[in-house]
């Protein structure tokens, strides 16, 4: 089924994100215009047989003109965790993220969530992701560690009640790697994208892991590519599941081979991260762009292939074997 919202009309850029859980999918339409100008909303539809139907329009109770909200979407079960990027509450385009949920048929908000420690263009919510009771939310302008360097916050729930737990920084931060660009959680262990980092040359990028012990946050490694180069961009997307062994990531690198683009897959033993396998597309032009993986089947998006037309875009399935 091809899903588009209810009300659509031009500049609302529904579909530039989406998520699923089961039976009920999350489709972020930033530019949507119906509270303010670009205010942004998300749209919740849910499957009965074989037909999918729009159940709810989420939009923010406090939205505002410019917030993008929308602009990152996720899902676990009856929990949406929305995305607001250039949210002005703690200082203009600080940005927010929104908890809503699911009783019975109705979704509701929960939550607002923003930085214990929010400062002006820091763009909170522009990673967000969501595993059970444990969001993690990307800042990659926050400047803690250097201009433009970046962050994670992790928040937790208790009852219906969202606390920050942990703010997550690169062991070896540096001004513009942009880390929390994109982000990704399974269970106890996060990965952050940090397409800016300069390990294998400027911008080549890296992804690092997180795991959790009580309530205790540790970086466990940093990834990096095997034949990484600058502009790269390793890092741009990522994607985890630590549900089944053994626990897998799978980082994006659209800038790699001169823009073509690769994805690259990690597996755990142990505590160890080492890299699988380097997959690729021979029609790819940006591949990498966006990156999921479940079990042991990874899709990769490529928004720029050119199979069929100029930039139509195409999606290549990956199984483990």
């Amino acid at each position: 089924q091809k899903l588009a919202s209810s009300d659509i009309v031009a500049g609302d850029y529904f579909g530039r994100c989406s998520a699923i859980s089961g039976d009920t999918v999350v489709v972020g339409a930033y530019g949507d215009d119906h509270n303010y100008s670009s205010a942004g909303a998300a749209y919740v539809f849910t499957r009965s047989g074989t037909t999918w139907t729009q159940k709810a329009k989420l939009t923010a109770s406090d939205a505002q003109a410019d917030d993008y909200f929308g602009f990152r979407t996720a899902i676990d079960g009856d929990t949406v965790l929305v995305g607001a990027y250039s949210e002005d509450t703690g200082g203009s385009n600080a940005g927010a993220a929104y908890i809503f949920t699911r009783s019975g048929t109705t979704w509701s908000q929960q939550q607002k969530l923003t930085a214990s420690d929010a400062t002006q263009a820091d763009y909170f919510g522009i990673g967000s992701a969501i595993s059970g009771d444990t969001v993690v939310v990307g800042a990659y302008s926050e400047d803690s560690g250097g201009s433009w360097a970046g962050a994670a916050y992790i928040y937790t729930r208790s009852g219906t009640t969202w606390s920050e737990q942990a703010k997550l920084t690169a062991s070896d931060a540096q001004a513009g790697d942009y880390f929390g660009v994109h982000v990704a959680i399974s269970g106890n262990t996060v990965v952050v994208g940090a397409w800016g980092e300069d390990t294998g040359g400027s911008q080549s990028g890296a992804a690092y892991v997180f795991t959790r012990s009580g309530t205790t946050w540790t970086q466990q490694q940093k990834l990096t590519a095997s034949d990484g180069a600058a502009n790269d961009n390793f890092g741009n997307t990522v994607a985890i599941d630590v549900s089944t062994a053994p626990a897998t990531v799978v980082v994006g690198a659209t800038g790699a081979g001169s823009g073509v683009g690769a994805a690259y897959v990690f597996t755990r033993n142990g505590t160890t991260w080492t890299q699988k396998a380097k997959l690729t597309s021979s029609s790819a032009d940006h591949f990498g762009s966006a990156v999921g993986i479940d079990d042991d089947v990874i899709i990769v998006g490529d928004s720029s292939d050119d199979t069929g037309a100029t930039n139509k875009g195409a999606a290549t399935f990956f199984i483990g074997s």
